[in-house]
Order: C-alpha cells, then sequence, then structure tokens
C-alpha cells in the first residue's frame, strides 16, 4: 500500500510541475506551441500515475482510513489532470487569423519603426509592388 501511496503522491508531483509552468498562456502567445508539449506529457503521465497508484492503494488498502486517503488522492490527481488540460484549452489566447488581402488591394496605411530606428511608412511606396513579411521575435 505505502509503494501505491508513493506512486500516487509521485503523479501529484509531476501534475504540480507541470501546472507550476502552466501560468504563461495569459500571454498573446500561439495555441498550444511547440513547449507546451513537455508541460502536457507530465500531466499525463502525473495523471496516470496518479490514477494507477491510486487504483493499487484502494485495490491494497488496509483500512477505511487508508481507502479513503487512496481514493482521495486518486480524485485530486484526476481533477488536477483535467484542470490543466482545460486550463490549457481555455486559457491561451488564440492569434486572430491574418486578414485576407487580395493582390493588387489598397491596404491600410501604417507607420513602424525598422530595425535601424527610422520611421517606415507604407504610403512612400505607394504604386509600387511591396511584399510585407512580419516575423515575430522572442527577444
Amino acid at each position: 500500500m505505502k509503494t501505491a501511496l508513493f506512486i500516487c503522491l509521485l503523479g501529484l508531483g509531476l501534475l504540480a510541475v507541470a501546472w507550476a509552468g502552466a501560468a504563461y498562456p495569459l500571454i498573446d502567445y500561439p495555441f498550444l506551441d511547440e513547449g507546451d508539449v513537455p508541460k502536457l506529457i507530465a500531466g499525463s503521465l502525473g495523471g496516470a500515475w496518479a490514477l494507477w497508484g491510486g487504483i493499487q492503494a484502494l485495490r491494497l488498502g488496509e483500512g477505511k482510513a487508508g481507502r479513503l486517503l487512496a481514493g482521495f488522492l486518486m480524485v485530486l490527481g484526476l481533477l488536477a489532470c483535467a484542470g490543466l488540460f482545460g486550463f490549457m484549452l481555455v486559457a491561451t489566447r488564440m492569434i486572430p487569423p491574418p486578414a485576407d488581402v487580395k493582390t493588387g488591394q489598397t491596404v491600410a496605411d501604417f507607420s513602424l519603426p525598422d530595425q535601424s530606428g527610422k520611421t517606415f511608412k507604407l504610403s512612400d511606396l505607394k504604386g509600387k509592388p511591396v511584399v510585407l513579411i512580419f516575423t515575430r521575435g522572442f527577444w
């Protein structure tokens, strides 16, 4: 029974580690990028270990208190796993889809600083063929 409870607690610990890094999706990043995969794997393993350890502790439980503790830890692990996945799906913000601009269509004028700090205005290129590429940096 002690081993089963240890496995259940280990699963809850993995879930706690996965939850610790789950707050950053509140920032405007794309939905479930590659940095979220380890958290989802840790959350899945934690939930599975908490469930498996809880079932084994219930099966091998000694007395009413042991079974009650095992059931509580198992339910806590399942709720934490479901909460993690729900939080990851609901709290991440989707980036809006790009505007549908056709070739030859006039776009709204804007001005932005370029990499050297000078102000770039789209209207300065009026009448010329232009391809605009915006990249996202992490600096």
